[in-house]
């Protein structure tokens, strides 16, 4: 099977998920706090304000930045294009925001919801920094979806997190990382995306290793 196609299983697996969530427990719908332009807002200062942490990272952190340059090998051996990497954004993103936030976040709260989150997320011990920021990320989520009572920013916010993972940080230069958050199938998702996933390979550079 074309590896780029196994991104799409993990989101179908979260959104089969979320479809027997909804019908067995469905959670209690909330009306929105801002007009649509606010939202939009949230969301994009949102996404700006998790790149930006995760470029500080990136910078002082070398569990993170080890991490960072090997997602970026990965996405690099995808070889999407612009095309791909908008759908593989959007696909793992919404799927993802459906199932945490949309459906685990008012089932078991905000810091349950994270939790789970982020222990989908495991990047090795050599890869520590990267998993506990997917769990900052899936806290911020969480509250900015608790704080309007709308989905939307965070899923604004998470696709074009993954989106810059899945096209500039693939088509970047090598040596040159660039930071992103991402969704599994056992392997850390490309990009620094933020995904669900088991550990990544521990695999030198250059090596077939293991998404926010």
């Amino acid at each position: 099977m074309d590896r780029r196609l196994t991104l799409l299983l993990p989101s179908l697996a979260l959104l089969t998920l979320t479809a027997a969530g909804w019908w067995v427990w469905p959670p209690e719908p909330s009306e929105p706090r801002l007009a649509w332009p606010g939202l939009v807002g949230v969301g994009v200062v949102t996404a700006v304000a998790l790149l930006a942490g995760a470029a500080l990272l990136e910078r002082t952190v070398p569990s993170f930045r080890r991490t960072s340059r090997r997602l970026e090998r990965l996405v690099r051996d995808l070889r999407l294009s612009p095309g791909a990497a908008l759908a593989a954004a959007l696909v793992s993103g919404v799927s993802e925001e459906l199932f945490f936030r949309g459906w685990l976040l008012p089932t078991v709260g905000v810091w349950w919801q994270a939790l789970v989150f982020m222990l989908l997320h495991p990047a090795g011990r050599s890869g520590w920094a990267y998993t506990a920021y997917t769990g900052v990320a899936a806290l911020v989520f969480g509250a900015v979806t608790v704080a309007t009572g709308s989905l939307w920013p965070a899923l604004i916010a998470h696709v074009a997190v993954n989106l810059h993972g899945f096209s500039l940080g693939g088509r970047g230069p090598r040596g040159a990382a660039r930071p992103g958050v991402a969704g599994g199938g056992g392997r850390l998702r490309p990009g620094g995306g933020i995904s669900p996933g088991t550990p990544g390979s521990e695999r030198p550079p250059g090596a077939t290793p293991p998404d926010p």
